[in-house]
């Protein structure tokens, strides 16, 4: 198991992640949490969300969001590898 104080008892990808690159954040995004991805993506699926207004306001900010938990999980395995590597468990 890897812990480190910087994760604050939680195992969230928004708490791990800094503590391994405090630089790499969600602060940007126009979507920065992951129950804000799933309720506007919840509100498409209902078509509370019209396609036109999906398009035009909400796509890229959801690919955006998407993205960046998908390169934070990438920089999280690298940085475990590493660790690995380092005490020699690789």
């Amino acid at each position: 198991m890897i812990y480190k104080p910087e994760f604050y008892g939680s195992k969230s990808i928004k708490k791990t992640q800094p503590a391994f690159d405090p630089q790499f954040t969600y602060q940007e995004l126009k979507i920065r949490k992951g129950d804000m991805a799933s309720e506007t993506f919840r509100r498409r699926v209902e078509n509370n969300i019209t396609l036109p207004i999906w398009l035009k306001y909400f796509r890229s900010a959801m690919l955006k969001y998407c993205n960046r938990d998908t390169l934070a999980m990438v920089l999280i395995f690298q940085h475990i590898k590493q660790l690995l590597h380092l005490h020699h468990y690789l």
